[in-house]
């Protein structure tokens, strides 16, 4: 591409004219962007990774930033990614505009980089600054950037396109640090999404063209070797995301869809992205698998992939043949097919035939050699030509200058569709057919609002379309439960179970039913199956201890908590109840030291408090006790309380006890008394009685 690029054209290329195309590319991206700031957080995926996320709401500290490298929740090991959300709810809170502005900026940062990136490596300013724009205002990005979750698209690209500038620098000037500097944004990129894997592969098409390191198409063994730190991460990369999505069971056995459905549905996709990124239209946040839904469609599904799967051959085999005189469509189309390869379906991870968000890295190739390819037809150049020439030049910039101007509308109207939940998921139904996932969420979005029926019914549409859909009977169960109809609902969780036996909120429900009902051993029996299903889960370990408490099991219930503490170290609540345990056992300290850090987590989690100053008033060690602080807490309390609380009553009299002062113990005692219902005043009484059995 740079070999047929007007030198001319070149030539003339200065340094205002490049800061001017990345100026106008970066102002394309705000104004195609600029109705995001309306945008809220969306139900789908949001909740869990931000609104919800009580490691992410901690904001930047010691435990969260830990909690981000050594966990692996949602199905996901990104800890970069963890750490930008934390740091997005540092400065913005939970505010949604302060989340999506910082994606908008990562991806004007990204269309900028892609600009410098193709600058630097063919000196070509407006087939760079074309490129670059097809890529950044093109409606397939939307999904990447108004999606809070998928912030891991865009910050991945960051780091992705500054390894690939550092490498174009260490291959112009060789040098330990220019290669280190490689290796850093590499591993920062893996570090924030795992779909970087594949970048080693390109760094050899970018050894071909445009740096034209390697005479041939393929490349040598030195420059094979040169990339074998960066296969390491990638391997490394790989096998910890295998480790994650197979320990949260997101990745699909041959069962689910079997290994022909599999290569038949990517090659359908290859084809779907490039029929995207030229009729962007009718996009949705999520297509249903074919092998899943439409079962009636096989024979048409066998046919669609064997000729996409053709057409991508012949393409192919037409760009090795013309890879020597035309180098610019190899590369772009290589980059294309290599970036897709983790996200083809192959390993099927969840139950998506395809996704916008996907085509984030592999559309900057396609792109390229698009922006390139008119270099062919010298519609950057500036030699003189003939009038007729000239027009159709000025013609074809034309054309390609309203295409711009199109795409960014329908990115700015695309981003509109993600402005809220509701919205998003009645477009997704209208646009795509059998998505059993968006009715689902429609179902969800009824029964928040307390519309059950409605919710039965979205719930019902998606098993029709879907019926082995395990978490609808699920959600159906749940929604029939605050119908009053529980004996239905606990059928639609052994439904759900039936058809997913790892399914851990089906067995959650189960135990919650068998609870109520005073069936404990059953209870205890799904509970220990939900952990099993999932072992990220702290709620089922949270009540499986209650449970263990309650039947006098206080070190198994201290070993659950600690397992659920494990999981989510920034919940208060957690860190209370296993306080409580460890008091139980007799470690006053360790007790003391958890109540402390649920302070320290909620300071007004009334509790913890009353709890905390229980044990420093009464302690049975008499070097833990500490009358002044034990007063501060329990006076926190019952102000809270207005003073008619019986249970923090108490410990206000255990707290005046400490430091000597018996008439206000005594005047609370009889307040306690006062409050507490009359079937446990004796009760009340014995706890007054082994008060006094402390020495103050």
């Amino acid at each position: 591409m740079a070999n047929r690029t007007d030198r001319a054209e070149r030539e003339a290329r200065g340094p205002t004219l490049d800061l001017g195309i990345g100026f106008g590319l970066a102002l394309a991206c705000l104004a195609a962007y600029s109705g995001i700031l309306q945008n809220g957080f969306v139900s789908f995926d949001d909740p869990i990774y931000i609104v919800r996320n009580l490691h992410v709401q901690l904001g930047l500290t010691g435990e969260s930033i830990r909690w981000a490298f050594i966990h692996a929740y949602s199905d996901n090991w990104h800890p970069l990614t963890w750490l930008s959300h934390m740091l997005d709810v540092e400065v913005f809170g939970l505010d949604p505009a302060g989340h999506h502005a910082v994606s908008v900026a990562l991806h004007t940062t990204n269309a900028v980089l892609l600009f410098a990136l193709l600058l630097q490596l063919t000196r070509a300013s407006w087939p760079s600054g074309l490129a670059a724009a097809l890529f950044a205002l093109h409606p397939l990005r939307v999904e990447s950037v108004a999606w809070a979750s998928e912030r891991k698209d865009v910050l991945s690209a960051m780091f992705f396109l500054l390894t690939l500038l550092a490498y174009v620098r260490y291959a112009r000037k060789k040098g330990v640090g220019s290669y280190a500097l490689v290796v850093l944004c590499f591993a920062l990129g893996l570090l924030a999404k795992p779909m970087l894997v594949t970048l080693p592969l390109l760094l050899l098409l970018l050894d071909r063209w445009p740096l034209e390191r390697t005479p041939k198409f393929l490349p040598t063994p030195r420059l094979v070797i040169e990339k074998l730190p960066l296969v390491l991460l990638s391997l490394a990369s790989v096998v910890v995301t295998l480790w994650a999505q197979s320990r949260a069971g997101t990745i699909r056995s041959f069962e689910f869809v079997s290994a022909l459905d599999r290569v038949g549905n990517a090659a359908i996709a290859y084809w779907i992205y490039l029929k995207q990124l030229v009729w962007p239209f009718d996009l949705a946040f999520f297509y249903p698998h074919p092998a899943l839904v439409a079962q009636d469609s096989l024979l048409s599904f066998s046919v669609a992939a064997g000729l996409c799967g053709g057409l991508l051959l012949a393409i192919t085999a037409v760009v090795v043949n013309k890879a020597a005189s035309h180098p610019h469509f190899a590369f772009g189309w290589f980059w294309y097919l290599i970036t897709l390869v983790p996200v083809i379906g192959i390993v099927q991870v969840g139950s998506q035939s395809h996704a916008d968000r996907y085509t984030y890295l592999p559309s900057m190739g396609i792109a390229a050699a698009l922006a390139f390819g008119l270099g062919e037809l010298g519609v950057y150049s500036k030699r003189q030509v003939s009038p007729r020439v000239n027009d159709i030049r000025r013609a074809i910039a034309a054309v390609a200058m309203i295409g711009l101007i199109a795409l960014a509308g329908l990115s700015y109207r695309q981003v509109a569709i993600w402005r809220s939940s509701e919205r998003l998921y009645h477009h997704a139904l209208e646009v795509t057919p059998y998505n059993y996932i968006a009715a689902f969420n429609l179902g969800a979005l009824a029964a928040g609002s307390g519309s059950y029926g409605q919710a039965i019914q979205f719930y019902t549409l998606a098993l029709q379309w879907r019926p082995e859909y395990a978490a609808a009977h699920v959600n159906i169960g749940t929604a029939l439960e605050a119908l009053s109809r529980r004996t239905e609902a606990v059928e639609h969780y052994r439904d759900a179970l039936r058809l997913d036996p790892g399914l851990a909120q089906a067995a959650i429900n189960l135990g919650n039913y068998f609870v109520q009902t005073d069936d404990l051993p059953s209870a205890r029996k799904y509970y220990r199956a939900a952990i099993d299903a999932r072992s990220d889960l702290a709620l089922p370990l949270r009540v499986l201890a209650e449970l263990e408490l309650e039947a006098g099991e206080v070190a198994e219930a201290q070993r659950l908590l600690e397992s659920a503490i494990w999981i989510e170290p920034g919940s208060a609540e957690l860190h209370t109840m296993l306080g409580s345990v460890l008091e139980r056992a007799g470690n006053d300290a360790l007790a003391i030291d958890h109540h402390v850090k649920a302070l320290d987590l909620a300071p007004e989690l009334l509790p913890a408090a009353n709890a905390l100053a229980w044990l420093l008033a009464t302690s049975r060690d008499s070097s833990l006790r500490n009358g002044n602080e034990a007063l501060k807490w329990a006076e926190q309390c019952n102000r809270a309380t207005q003073f008619m609380n019986p249970t923090f009553l108490k410990t206000l009299a255990a707290a005046h006890q400490q430091l000597g002062n018996a008439e206000q113990s005594v005047r609370y005692r009889a307040r306690a008394l006062e409050f507490t219902p009359a079937q446990k005043r004796p009760a009340m009484r014995d706890a007054f009685d082994a008060l006094d059995l402390h020495d103050p």
